[in-house]
């Protein structure tokens, strides 16, 4: 049985309020390098990879996970108090395969509807031990 461990990056962390333009379109993002470790796990039938982003809307809105200006998932979010926000991909989903060992990926979320502040954004991964 392969041995695998979960590890994570911190893309960006420290807070930040976006808004779109006011003529609609993207608005303002934070995102960073996701740097896919050597040992990264594919093949396995539960590895899978989390992209979480804590958030807090001030009104109703739109946010994409894009990977290298590519959107991913498109999540609506409502006003609300601070939340936190995961979402599971495959390493295919994010066109990730194995040629990609030891290469960046470069992972943003971007707001599109309404106004928040982006606190965070975090890739969870599996790699060999």
């Amino acid at each position: 049985m392969t041995k695998t461990i979960t590890d994570y990056q911190v893309l960006f962390s420290g807070g930040q309020a976006i808004t779109p333009p006011p003529l609609g379109g993207p608005g303002g993002a934070v995102g960073g390098a996701f740097d896919i470790p050597a040992d990264f796990v594919f093949g396995l039938s539960k590895a899978r990879l989390l992209i979480e982003v804590e958030l807090q809307a001030y009104e109703d809105g739109r946010i994409s996970i894009e990977i290298d200006n590519k959107e991913a998932k498109s999540l609506k979010v409502r006003r609300s108090h601070t939340r936190i926000i995961r979402s599971i991909f495959t390493p295919s989903e994010l066109g990730i395969d194995d040629n990609d060992l030891g290469n960046i990926k470069h992972i943003t979320a971007m707001v599109y509807d309404g106004a928040m502040r982006v606190d965070s954004l975090v890739v969870w991964y599996q790699r060999h031990v």
